[in-house]
């Protein structure tokens, strides 16, 4: 019997095994083997029987026994038979184990397409889920946004509003050299953009410096005219302009000369002439605000207090520097709908009825001989609402 060469790597790995082969070729060397099996296992059975049959007839003849033909052609065929039938139960064996064989590996084929549809079912069951769910996602998103659009553009609809005038200009009188303030409030959407005209030309800073001082805040728009002089009488007009329209108004600025005994009182911190009062005393006295009124909003209609608690030194009851209250740079007298109070460290001006004519530059001022101590604040007037 010849020997066969054997790979190096079965020298040396005897635990070798054919794992990595696929599966067709693993039912193939099973099956080589079954069938190199099976043959082995007849020609052995084969050569027994023939052993077996050469026992017999040694025996037989050593015995001096003789055979007869008939008798030998028997025992021929009952081992041809018997060959034959071992030959059939191989062949059946065999079928049987390739039909097994056979069977294994289409359930297996079967048991691995069903997988593999399942997983493919799965796979797309998840991406239709995800696929519905962006659709979803961006329909929504796009349903926010257009939301938040129209919104947006609703509100801004609401708010769009051409330039309403709150509070006009009121024409002012001054004295040379003295200052003036145009104020007057407006409102509107978009912010309205404001310019000052004096007798129809427009004002520039620039053409002279220091001369006007123009500033807008918080809705109150102001020009300043800083040491007004005769040629400044004029008309003066604000206009403001938005993208949803215009609206001016207009003040009068009357500048006037001294003259002879209109020649003011001046002082230290006096902005105003004032004639010369024989009421007035002698004594110099040192005031301090230490309550002070500020900018005041009201309607037409209510009810107003303006007060200042004062400190003044020395404290003479018999003595006693006047107050004195102004409205845009004129003197205010008592009146039905007007009372003041000065005593006892405190100043108040008192309206039972407010009123549009109202409205303006509010001045105490502390006089006496000694000089003038004052403080002022506007107070802003809104017309009652109109029912329609």
């Amino acid at each position: 019997m010849s020997l066969v060469a054997v790979p190096f790597y079965q020298k040396r790995h005897k635990h070798f095994d054919q794992s990595y082969r696929n599966i067709q070729t693993r039912y193939l060397l099973d099956e080589y083997a079954a069938k190199k099996r099976t043959s082995t296992e007849s020609s052995t059975q084969k050569s027994f029987t023939q052993k077996s049959s050469a026992q017999k007839a040694s025996s037989q003849t050593s015995t001096g026994k003789t055979v007869c033909r008939l008798c030998a052609k028997r025992v021929n065929v009952s081992s041809d038979e018997e060959e034959h039938e071992n030959k059939k139960r191989y062949q059946s064996l065999v079928a049987s184990y390739g039909e097994t064989k056979r069977q294994r590996f289409l359930s297996e084929l079967a048991q691995l397409e069903e997988d593999v549809h399942l997983a493919r079912s799965l796979a797309r069951d998840k991406l239709d889920k995800y696929a519905v769910e962006q659709m979803v996602g961006e329909s929504l998103d796009c349903f926010l946004d257009d939301k938040l659009a129209w919104e947006r553009h609703s509100s801004e609809e609401r708010m769009i509003r051409a330039p309403e005038i709150l509070v006009r200009l009121r024409s002012h009188t001054v004295w040379e050299k003295m200052s003036v303030k145009l104020c007057f409030t407006v409102q509107g959407f978009p912010t309205p953009v404001v310019q000052w005209y004096k007798d129809g030309s427009l004002i520039c800073q620039a053409g002279e410096p220091g001369k006007y001082r123009i500033e807008s805040k918080y809705g109150v728009h102001t020009l300043e005219i800083n040491r007004a002089n005769f040629d400044d009488t004029a008309t003066y007009t604000a206009v403001a302009t938005n993208a949803h329209g215009q609206v001016s108004a207009n003040a009068a600025v009357i500048v006037r000369r001294f003259r002879g005994s209109e020649e003011p009182f001046h002082s230290v911190g006096l902005p105003i002439g004032l004639p010369f009062s024989s009421g007035l005393p002698y004594t110099h006295f040192d005031v301090q605000f230490l309550e002070k009124f500020g900018v005041t909003f009201r309607r037409e209609g209510e009810t107003l207090t303006l007060k200042c608690t004062l400190l003044i030194t020395p404290d003479l009851r018999r003595v006693q520097p006047r107050a004195e209250w102004y409205r845009d740079n004129v003197l205010l007298k008592e009146s039905k709908w007007t009372k003041m109070f000065f005593g006892e460290g405190q100043a108040s001006l008192s309206f039972s009825h407010l009123n549009k004519d109202d409205e303006g530059l509010y001045t105490l001022r502390i006089v006496s001989r000694g000089g003038v101590s004052e403080h002022s604040a506007f107070l802003f007037v809104r017309g009652k609402d109109v029912w329609v």
